[in-house]
């Protein structure tokens, strides 16, 4: 018997530090009775929104304890006593200012970060050549007041000139002004500040802030990147359930202003560094905010740089403070129900506590993820298609968020794989499918292994792995798929697309009569693929051939004589999602069908299918019911 260490493939579960920095003790951690501008009613929604595969623990640091200690807590020390995955900016102060004071004119000599913290920062959030680093920021600020330093002596390097400098200096300037990157993600001179001739109001129906009543969202759609994509969906920040989004936040009478820098900023390499192919990584807004005096001119509320592709930690930039407070939170009730304001906004701060979390802290969390249901015994046992398996797994990943479940799909997908799909007819595979290759790769490590694994043993790899193999399986049937749509004979890995494995089925549907219209009679061909009654394939046109759209289903026995089997056929037509239902035989088919057009179910089909089309019409459509029959050929 060997007698080689062994150890559990299980990896521990990892912790997400997060920083609270403010600069003035009363943005607290508490949610006393009159702690307005205290954090603690957005912790106790972040801990009751905690991800299913990391810890929490979330630190308050004041960088002025109290009134007889100034700047005693600078980021570089900070930094260098402990570590942080995250650090949640709340600035109060504006400036360096020449007498230290935390009353109406906060501030003092020290304020403003200086060269130290600002090189300790850079630093933090650089991915280091082992994937560790990778800081991730969220910055945030409030209107501008007038500027403390008009009638006093600039001192210790302060920045403005009282005589010529602005007139308005946002608050929360001086912590956040030279923080790298994220100092640049908010407008910190000049408006909008607290007069309402200048002002951004997200009140709602004449409302105040600590009322029942939110502000509401427009959510910008991003690409799998983040990059503006009018055919993509909203950020991964507003996932709330599957297919639904984080619609509201809490509301405030005069916010700051996100920004995102000119192009002669953003040509500045060193500060926006680019990706492995060259491709600069810019910053970009994706959620905007209504400001009811002036509806149609909508405000920035939320911004996001995805640092992950470019070397460096992640950012988020908010338009105020004020939609994490306790006075901003107090009309909203927690616990709360399911689809609540409240319960929407609780979900959003824990969205950003895992979309911030480093590259290398997400990994670890998609090997826990991916680990604990390998280990789940039903799913070793099933041997299902890939497709099958990830959605059973979906199934037990209920207690994950929709942000969590697609950051951790996402995070160790190979760039390599992920730029073969740069036409716009296809998007990546479906994560049904993703995370079932990636459960099939480890179903089969802890087979050959046992229950326990080598200590060398790289679950990471197995997660690749299993990425790979579907990145390349799908990109066979891209390349299929697009000779098809070109009109060239079909090629593939191989082997052509109805190969003797597959089976060929043509079906008629007729519609159900309707006064006044005619009866709708279409002919198609089906290539279909089915492995332990799950069906994938293609459909095209009968009598055009022209393709039309990938095609899934199930194929279920039926209890019987004549060995018959339940068929469903589900795909697309332009914009009408088709559902074809039926009893099979040997080789004929008999059954109904229903049509179905929306554009949102064609936008949203990727969440449940293996390819997502997104130049299809969105033409609305009445809907059609009828009958269905057809035979194999």
């Amino acid at each position: 018997m060997s007698n080689t260490p062994r150890t559990r493939l299980a990896p521990d579960k990892p912790t997400i530090k997060i920083l609270l920095y403010t600069d003035d003790p009363q943005i607290a951690e508490t949610h006393e009775f009159g702690q307005f501008l205290g954090l603690g009613s957005m912790k106790e929604r972040l801990e009751a929104h905690k991800p299913a595969f990391a810890d929490l623990d979330v630190r308050w640091i004041s960088r002025n304890p109290d009134a007889d200690h100034h700047a005693a807590n600078k980021l570089n020390d900070i930094l260098s006593r402990e570590h942080y995955d995250e650090i949640w900016f709340f600035g109060m102060h504006q400036c360096n200012t020449n007498k230290f004071s935390l009353l109406e004119r906060r501030g003092g000599a020290e304020s403003e970060l200086n060269e130290e913290e600002i090189a300790a920062l850079t630093e933090w959030m650089r991915i280091g050549d082992d994937g560790c680093g990778g800081g991730g920021i969220l910055m945030t600020g409030d209107h501008s007041n007038e500027n403390p330093l008009y009638g006093l002596a600039a001192t210790n390097g302060n920045h403005n000139d009282p005589a010529a400098g602005p007139e308005f200096l946002g608050i929360g300037r001086a912590l956040g002004c030279h923080v790298p990157r994220a100092g640049a993600l908010r407008k910190w001179e000049g408006s909008p500040t607290h007069r309402s001739d200048d002002s951004f109001s997200t009140i709602s129906n004449g409302g105040f802030q600590m009322d029942r009543i939110p502000q509401q969202l427009e959510l910008r759609p991003v690409d799998v990147k983040g990059d503006p994509d009018p055919d993509g969906q909203p950020h991964p920040l507003f996932f709330y359930r599957e297919g639904r989004y984080i619609q509201f936040f809490p509301d405030h009478a005069h916010e700051g202003a996100v920004v995102t820098p000119d192009v002669e900023a953003l040509l500045d390499r060193e500060v926006w560094p680019c990706d492995a192919s060259g491709r600069q990584i810019l910053p970009h807004v994706v959620a905007r905010g209504t400001d009811a005096r002036r509806p149609n001119d909508p405000i920035n509320i939320i911004a996001t740089y995805n640092g992950d592709l470019a070397g460096v930690g992640r950012i988020v930039a908010d338009s105020t403070f004020h939609h994490y407070m306790n006075l901003n939170l107090r009309g909203f009730p927690h616990p709360a129900l399911t689809d609540s304001p409240s319960d929407q906004i609780g979900q959003f701060y824990a969205n950003l506590a895992v979309w911030l979390a480093p590259k290398y802290k997400r990994q670890a969390m998609a090997r826990l993820m991916f680990s604990e249901l390998a280990r789940y015994t039903p799913l070793q046992e099933a041997q299902e298609a890939a497709e099958s398996t990830g959605a059973t797994a979906r199934s037990l990943l209920a207690m994950a968020s929709s942000c969590e479940l697609h950051e951790l799909t996402e995070v160790d997908t190979p760039v390599e794989m992920a730029d073969l799909y740069g036409a716009r007819e296809i998007q990546m595979p479906s994560r049904h499918g993703l995370s079932g290759s990636v459960l099939k790769s480890s179903h089969d490590a802890v087979r050959v292994a046992g229950s326990a694994m080598d200590p060398d043993f790289q679950l990471r790899s197995i997660i690749k792995a299993g990425l790979k193999e579907r990145f390349q399986e799908q990109e066979g049937q891209v390349r299929n798929t697009l000779q098809t749509l070109s009109g060239l004979p079909i090629i593939g890995n191989g082997a052509s697309v109805c190969d003797e494995a597959n089976e060929s089925w043509t079906i008629q549907t007729l519609s159900d009569p309707r006064p006044g219209r005619p009866q709708a009679d279409n002919m198609y061909f089906f290539c279909l693929s089915i492995d332990e009654g799950i069906i994938s394939g293609r459909v095209s046109d009968s009598d055009s051939g022209e393709y039309l759209s990938p095609v899934t289903g199930t194929l279920m026995p039926l209890e019987d004589s004549e060995g018959s089997f339940s068929m469903t056929l589900d795909f697309f037509r332009d914009a009408q999602r088709v559902t074809i239902c039926g009893v099979r035989s040997l080789r004929s088919f008999r059954g109904t069908f229903t049509c179905a057009a929306t554009a949102a179910e064609a936008a949203s089909a990727g969440a449940s299918y293996a390819y997502t089309y997104m130049d299809v019409a969105m033409t609305p459509g009445d809907g059609d019911t009828g009958s269905a029959s057809g035979t194999q050929t």
